[in-house]
């Protein structure tokens, strides 16, 4: 994975597409967006399907896709499957998944953007696909807010940051101890986009020097952080709890701002002294702008419903998934201040390319 961070002296302006409005970089600084320009994003995307009329009430009437932008076997496909099967029961109509992954997870939203407003192609969207890429200038052939109309969320992927299980370090603060007394840089991991950003941004707020490897993929760099060849990673739950109960890696903490019900005892990277910490990757559904106002109601019922199916939590929770649903409504708000925090620590971490 090609990556770049810049050195501390340094803090370029990003070149943000000028349509998105949540902020700008000038001279090293943010500059925020106001409340009222916060609550006008948020509620565009969510309002967005409200002047559309209304489509036949035959609606599906053939195989809708899910189009997925990692591919198969990855966390957003595992929990794709899920849904999958229980949400073609609750709309009554043929579901099918249809991996496009590529160009660090932008190829899938490209296409759904170009697809008719009919509600058949449906987005997976995730925090990289939706925020981070399109914030690096990875793909600007679509919008990732105003291309598209919110379905609902889905649930998040806790990230946490891993040690081998012979490294000395026993919680955040003593890492980060050991990395200013370390006569060298350390060496982190670096299997995917959001990796790299909590790796990039842990550097940037503990004030330590170290250096990221970058893999092609995260299974490659588990297994050198097993071998010690590299001494933590930011990693996603998904990947890394099997390892984590087999005792070949330890989480010393989680990267959201509060603990995640999956690694009980495992404390946020922010209660060691670092309280902008706070990065979670995210995942639910989205259509075309286009797409009428009662199509996303249906597919919006009947991932609610799919969402509510007794026993989906702890099959989620299997995976490393935190089952956390909302409404159409509630994921753009999410989005909103989701891209807002994104985008802040892509600025604050210095990276200016995935």
């Amino acid at each position: 994975m090609p990556s770049k961070l810049i050195p501390n002296r340094a803090r370029p302006s990003l070149k943000l597409r000028p349509s998105f409005p949540e902020f700008l970089i000038r001279k090293g600084r943010h500059e925020m967006i106001s409340r009222r320009s916060f609550h006008m994003l948020a509620a565009g995307w969510g309002a967005t399907a409200l002047s559309r009329p209304a489509s036949a009430s035959t609606f599906p009437d053939r195989t809708i896709s899910i189009v997925v932008p990692f591919p198969a076997g990855s966390g957003t496909d595992s929990v794709a499957r899920l849904v999958q099967p229980l949400m073609s029961s609750a709309i009554g109509g043929s579901i099918i998944i249809d991996n496009r992954a590529g160009a660090t997870g932008t190829l899938a939203p490209q296409f759904v953007s170009r697809a008719p407003g009919d509600g058949y192609a449906i987005l997976m969207a995730t925090s990289t696909s939706n925020i981070i890429s399109p914030a690096l200038g990875v793909n600007n052939s679509y919008h990732p807010i105003d291309d598209f109309a919110p379905v609902g969320l889905i649930g998040v992927f806790p990230f946490l940051l891993a040690v081998g299980s012979t490294f000395p370090a026993t919680n955040v603060r003593e890492l980060i101890d050991y990395a200013k007394k370390s006569p060298t840089p350390l060496q982190y991991a670096v299997g995917n986009g959001t990796g790299l950003l909590a790796g990039a941004a842990f550097k940037e707020y503990a004030g330590i020097d170290t250096t990221a490897i970058p893999y092609r993929g995260t299974p490659p760099a588990l297994t050198d952080l097993m071998a010690g060849r590299v001494q933590y990673m930011f990693v996603d739950a998904t990947t890394a709890l099997s390892h984590i109960r087999a005792g070949t890696i330890r989480a010393l903490g989680v990267t959201t701002a509060k603990p995640s019900e999956l690694l009980p005892g495992v404390p946020p990277v922010a209660a060691a002294g670092l309280p902008k910490f706070d990065i979670a990757a995210w995942c639910g559904l989205s259509v075309p702008k286009a797409t009428p106002t009662d199509v996303i109601s249906k597919l919006e019922g009947a991932l609610q419903a799919a969402l509510g199916t007794q026993g989906l939590r702890q099959r989620m929770a299997d995976i490393g998934f935190e089952h956390m649903p909302l409404n159409a409504s509630g994921f753009a708000t999410y989005v909103a201040t989701d891209s807002v925090k994104m985008r802040n620590l892509i600025a604050d971490a210095r990276v200016t390319q995935l």
